[in-house]
Order: structure tokens, then sequence, then C-alpha cells
């Protein structure tokens, strides 16, 4: 698995999570289906971590409410309470994972990256031969 995949795969656990509680609500299932359609990989890493940059500093303390305020036009807020308090932590979580992913790829040059996945694929496909 690629960071880039494992982005996309937090990206669609987070809005699946949310999603099934806001349904009726046409911003989100609107947001899930262009979720859903996406393709990982870089363009998609750059779309996420544009849209988080804004808040990154609300993230950690789960500040939903000034986390609102950087997308007006999106009923986060009212979806977000809409979600029980037992799935809102998985999401706090998977937001925070993300975050942090983000940071990290953005500190490892792309060409060493590359080198890294292609290089634990490998060894992963390898293993998987064995078990």
């Amino acid at each position: 698995m690629t960071s880039h995949n494992a982005i996309r795969d937090s990206i669609i656990e987070m809005s699946r999570r949310v999603g099934k509680y806001n349904l009726d609500v046409p911003e989100v299932k609107s947001l899930m289906e262009d979720i859903e359609r996406s393709k990982p990989g870089p363009d998609f890493t750059e779309k996420v971590r544009q849209v988080l940059q804004p808040i990154t500093a609300h993230i950690s303390t789960k500040n939903i409410e000034e986390i609102s305020k950087s997308y007006p036009e999106f009923p986060l807020q009212q979806s977000f309470e809409r979600v029980p308090a037992s799935e809102q932590g998985a999401i706090w979580t998977a937001l925070g994972m993300t975050n942090m992913l983000l940071t990290t790829l953005q500190m490892v040059p792309q060409e060493m990256l590359q080198k890294i996945e292609m290089m634990t694929n490998t060894m992963m496909n390898t293993m998987h031969l064995y078990l």
C-alpha cells in the first residue's frame, strides 16, 4: 500500500462514518460520492492537503466549531453533531493520523518516498508468498 492509498482510505473511512448519519444532507452526499470516485495518487493527496491545511491547528484540539468556520459553505458542524459520540472518536483519530501522514510526506522528497514504497511493496509481496 502506498502513502497515497493510505490517505485516500482514511478520507473514505471518515466520509463513510459521517455520511451514514447524514445521507439526507445534499452537501455530505455529494462529497461522499466525489471521494468514492476519486483515485489515490499525488493529485488526491494534494487536494486533501489543501483542504486540511487551514485547520491543522484545530485537529488536535478537536475544535469542530473553529474547523467549521474554515468551510462556511458546508454544514460541517451540524453534520458532525449528528454522528454518535462513539463514532466521533474514530473520526478524530483518522483525521489526526491523516494530518500526521500528510505532514510527514512533506518532509520526504518524492523520489525517496517512491523508492521506500517500492521497496516496502516488494518486501510485502515476498512475505505474502511465504505466509
